[in-house]
This record gives C-alpha cells, sequence and structure tokens, in this order.
C-alpha cells in the first residue's frame, strides 16, 4: 500500500498517509495478538475467548483518530458502488 501512488482527490495524500498507518498500526496489533493466542494453552473455550476478545479490545483501540474525513461527493460515489452500498458511511 505504501508503494501506491495516493489518490488523485483533494487530500489524496492526506487520505492514503492516515491509512497506510491505520493498517499498520493493525497489523501490528493483530500479529502481536496471533503470537499470543498461539501461545496459549487455554483449559477451557472461555480461557480462549477472552484472549480472543482482549485482542479485539486493543485492535479497536489502535483505530487512528486521525483519519481525514473523505469529500461528500467520494462518500456518494462510493456508496453507488455495488460492493460498497453496504459501509454505511
Amino acid at each position: 500500500m505504501q508503494a501506491t501512488e495516493p489518490p488523485t482527490i483533494a487530500n489524496g495524500e492526506e487520505l492514503a498517509d492516515g491509512l497506510s498507518t491505520a493498517f499498520l498500526k493493525l497489523a501490528d496489533v493483530y500479529g502481536r495478538g496471533a503470537q499470543t493466542v498461539a501461545a496459549l494453552t487455554p483449559s477451557t473455550e472461555a480461557d480462549l475467548q477472552n484472549a480472543i476478545a482482549a485482542v479485539q479490545k486493543e485492535a479497536e483501540g489502535a483505530d487512528p483518530e486521525n483519519l481525514p474525513d473523505l469529500d461528500p461527493g467520494v462518500e456518494a460515489a462510493v456508496e453507488q458502488l455495488p460492493e460498497c452500498s453496504k459501509l454505511g458511511f
């Protein structure tokens, strides 16, 4: 993703930087979480569920607040794509 040119929309570079940062943070959280879960020797299903819930909570906290808002016109165009119509912009 970092090797891809930013989109040619207004604030495209800011958007690309924000998304790259967000994905890197999430990749780090889930990478560490996968290692933690793989190293567990849970004695019950609840132990495993608790570990997974802890990883998910950390991932939710890693969602950066600094992602730029998309232009409303871009959001409207994205929603017109059948594959994206349920994203809820």
